[in-house]
C-alpha cells in the first residue's frame, strides 16, 4: 500500500485541484515521450492512486513495485504545486520533467 507521506500529499495536491488552485506550470515529462499538462498529470496520478486502493480494497494483490509509481509522482507533483513562486513569472511555456 502507498504510504502515509504519499497520502497527504496527494490531500494537498487534491485540495489544490479542488479549489481551482494549481498553479499554471504549463507541461510536464510523464516519461517515454509523454508531455501532459500539469492538472492532468496531477488528474492522472490521482486516477491511478484511487484505482489501485480499489483493487487493494476488493482483495486483489497490488505489488509494492505497482504503489512505487503513483507515490512517486504525489510526491515530485506536490512538490511543484507547493513551491514559491517564482520571481519570473508564469512558467506555462516550459517543460517538467516529472519521470
Amino acid at each position: 500500500m502507498i504510504g502515509s507521506e504519499a497520502m497527504h500529499q496527494a490531500g494537498e495536491v487534491r485540495a489544490l485541484l479542488r479549489d481551482g488552485a494549481l498553479p499554471s506550470l504549463g507541461i510536464v515529462d510523464v516519461g517515454k515521450g509523454s508531455r501532459l499538462s500539469f492538472e492532468l498529470a496531477v488528474r492522472v496520478t490521482l486516477a491511478e492512486l484511487i484505482r489501485l486502493t480499489h483493487v487493494a480494497d476488493a482483495g486483489h494483490p497490488v505489488g509494492p513495485d505497482r504503489w512505487h509509481q503513483p507515490g512517486d509522482d504525489l510526491e515530485r507533483l506536490q512538490r511543484m504545486a507547493c513551491a514559491e513562486p517564482r520571481p519570473w513569472g508564469d512558467q506555462s511555456g516550459l517543460i517538467y520533467p516529472l519521470a
